[in-house]
C-alpha cells in the first residue's frame, strides 16, 4: 500500500491570489550570480524597487535571504535606500 504524504494542499494551506487579504508578500533577494551575470548591482536595485513598491502600497514585506551575513548586508542596502 502506498503511503500517505501529507501535502500542503491536504493540509489546508493554499497560495491566496494577490488581491486576496493575506497577512504578508515575501520576497527573495537575489543572490546567485549566475542568474544575474554581472549585474549584481541591477538585480539588488530591482530588489529594493521591488520592496519600496510593496511597502509603499501598505502590505508588510518579509524577505527570504542565504545567510545570516546576507542579511545584514540587506538590512544596509533596503535602509540607505531608505526601503525599510
Amino acid at each position: 500500500m502506498a503511503r500517505q504524504i501529507a501535502t500542503p494542499r491536504k493540509v489546508g494551506y493554499r497560495m491566496p491570489a494577490e488581491w486576496e487579504p493575506h497577512e504578508a508578500t515575501w520576497l527573495a533577494w537575489p543572490h546567485e550570480s549566475s542568474d544575474w551575470p554581472g549585474e549584481s548591482f541591477r538585480a539588488h536595485s530591482v530588489a529594493v524597487w521591488r520592496n519600496r513598491t510593496v511597502a509603499g502600497a501598505g502590505r508588510r514585506v518579509r524577505i527570504l535571504w542565504r545567510t545570516a551575513d546576507a542579511e545584514q548586508s540587506v538590512r544596509r542596502v533596503l535602509k540607505k535606500c531608505q526601503a525599510i
